[in-house]
């Protein structure tokens, strides 16, 4: 059972007044998550971005009294984003002035700074440049050189030896929920994310997958097997890696999956134009996000995704306004203002939820969490993970009455949060199956 963060009866009286007059039930909508979840017709996928990959925190235990800081297993993008830097920067004066005048060129145009939209411009840069030509100081051959050791740095940082490896992450508990659950339809995972956690976790699970290789000798990327349900069994999960991934590699023109290597050579923007062959991949699992967005009466639930791949959001946002019957719900770690893209489009889609920590975006409304009921005995077990409220949970003991109105902290855009919440549901489907 989850603990609670405590707050003093001084500040909940100016808290509450800070509530706006629109306000959501935390428990409405994480029942009727849950209950999407458990519905085994329903066309389920998941699009994972990096806030999945850095969600377990590997930091030493504090000493007394202090608080524990938080270091990730896997870099966070902001901190990826400054290794890359770091990387370049060893490369010479030149490469560093370049890599400022890219920051500079992302603020122009109100991109977000990352790692995804400087090798996007870099690539565009070798597209036009000419053999004699310079673009940010560099010649093409000096551009291509930063792009491949930004590629490389990514690669050495999403990598992590097996023996340094904790014996439980969250993905090792979201595939116990995907072999728990029972579905009429494969469920299918997209990632931006390169790391093979994902897969290691199913592995360890022995859990089988499709991720669109074949064959048993240097598996090859076939891209037919991606658009056809008929290659794989229902019963195999879907993984597609829309970036690229750090056990992909190109040889001969043909994409295999290999063991994880440091090349970073299919690390892969979102808008890249290599060769057919290499670009076959992104634009192919692209094609699967639209399809799996067209069916009627599916689920999209998009966890560390910041919205900041503008391609896979026309998608999103498109398949949003044709297809009324589709539903997406956005599980935010951060809560962001109004200005913020997706807050834009959550008030004008009523089948577009927003869950950030401390308030929500549904039917189009947007409010922050009031929690209009008790959590008892029959709701602590999936609220604890879902919401941490104000309510004082210890031992045996549950409060009857915990207030007509209380606040807390919506939980479920933390990775590690959200793969505990889906075993409660596990756990009920169990309980299901014995009393039947």
């Amino acid at each position: 059972m989850s603990r609670v963060r405590g707050v003093s009866r001084e500040n909940k009286h100016n808290k509450m007044n800070e509530i706006q007059m629109k306000t959501h039930d935390p428990y409405d909508i994480v029942v009727n998550l849950r209950n999407h979840l458990a519905t085994k017709d329903m066309h389920l996928a998941f699009l994972f971005g990096a806030g999945t990959s850095c969600s377990f925190n590997i930091a030493p235990k504090p000493k007394t009294g202090k608080k524990r800081s938080f270091i990730p297993l896997i870099p966070q993008m902001a901190k990826l984003t400054e290794g890359c830097k770091a990387s370049v920067g060893k490369m010479g004066k030149p490469y560093l002035i370049a890599w400022r005048l890219l920051e500079e060129q992302c603020d122009e145009i109100k991109l977000q700074f990352n790692i995804e939209n400087i090798l996007n411009n870099i690539k565009h840069k070798i597209e036009a440049i000419g053999e004699k030509d310079n673009l940010i100081g560099l010649n093409k051959d000096q551009l291509k050189q930063i792009e491949t050791t930004i590629r490389k740095k990514i690669a050495e940082e999403v990598q992590i030896d097996e023996d340094k490896m904790p014996s439980i992450i969250p993905h090792d508990e979201f595939a116990n929920w995907i072999r728990k659950a029972k579905r009429s339809h494969p469920i299918e995972i997209f990632t931006t994310n390169y790391d093979v956690l994902i897969e290691r976790a199913f592995g360890k699970g022995n859990l089988p997958v499709f991720d669109g290789f074949i064959g048993s000798y240097k598996p090859r990327f076939f891209a037919e097997s991606v658009d056809k349900e008929e290659y794989t069994p229902k019963s195999w999960t879907r993984i597609w890696k829309i970036h690229g991934s750090v056990n992909w590699k190109l040889e001969n023109d043909i994409i295999i999956r290999t063991e994880p290597s440091t090349t970073g050579e299919m690390i892969f923007p979102s808008y890249d134009k290599y060769q057919e062959s290499k670009r076959l991949p992104y634009r192919a699992i692209l094609d699967r996000l639209i399809r799996f967005i067209e069916n009627p009466y599916s689920i999209l639930i998009t966890c560390g995704y910041s919205f900041g791949d503008e391609h896979i959001n026309e998608i999103l946002f498109s398949g949003l306004n044709s297809n009324p019957k589709t539903n997406i719900v956005s599980l935010q770690f951060e809560d962001f203002d109004d200005s913020h893209l997706i807050a834009k489009i959550a008030k004008q889609n009523s089948n577009f939820v927003v869950i950030s920590p401390s308030m929500a975006y549904q039917k189009c409304v947007k409010g922050n969490w009031k929690l209009n009921r008790s959590i008892d005995k029959k709701t602590h077990e999936f609220m604890d993970y879902a919401f941490d409220s104000e309510a004082s949970i210890t031992s045996e003991k549950i409060e009857d009455e915990i207030g007509d109105e209380h606040l807390g902290t919506m939980r479920l855009g933390d990775f590690a949060w959200f793969c505990k919440f889906l075993n409660t549901i596990s756990l009920r489907d169990e309980k299901r199956t014995k009393d039947d």
